[in-house]
């Protein structure tokens, strides 16, 4: 099992970041147990939504973190952890975007273009990995 200090380095994130994506999994396993057992007749978008919000609150804590690195001249430091983390964030954006539009079924949309993004993410992930000491 990874510790704490493994998962933050080997992702790039931060604890508080982490809590979040915690708590938005948290409530999207009950909105999607909801959605299958045919509880409540919600859409797609709305079972995602904790995810999209996730994403939301993650971007936003990682413009705060880039101005207050930004504001300690810390420019090199900034720049790498805004790119990284924005990216992460966009690419995760991009493959819950399309996995809702192919639930949804409003387009046709192949399960290999859904899924492609995330080998860009694990490449990035295995770079990463390997810069890590």
């Amino acid at each position: 099992m990874f510790t704490l200090k493994e998962l933050v380095n080997w992702f790039g994130v931060t604890v508080f970041e982490l809590i979040i994506i915690t708590v938005a999994i948290f409530f999207y396993t009950i909105t999607i147990a909801i959605k299958l057992d045919g509880f409540l007749p919600i859409s797609w978008w709305f079972v995602h939504l904790p995810l999209f919000l996730a994403d939301f609150f993650l971007a936003y804590f990682c413009v705060i973190v880039f101005i207050r690195q930004c504001l300690d001249c810390l420019y090199r430091t900034a720049f790498f952890r805004a790119f990284w983390s924005f990216n992460q964030i966009a690419v995760l954006f991009t493959i819950k975007f399309f996995l809702c539009l192919k639930l949804e079924g409003d387009r046709r949309i192949s399960c290999s273009e859904i899924w492609a993004p995330i080998f860009f993410h694990l490449l990035l992930l295995m770079l990463r990995g390997c810069q890590i000491h």
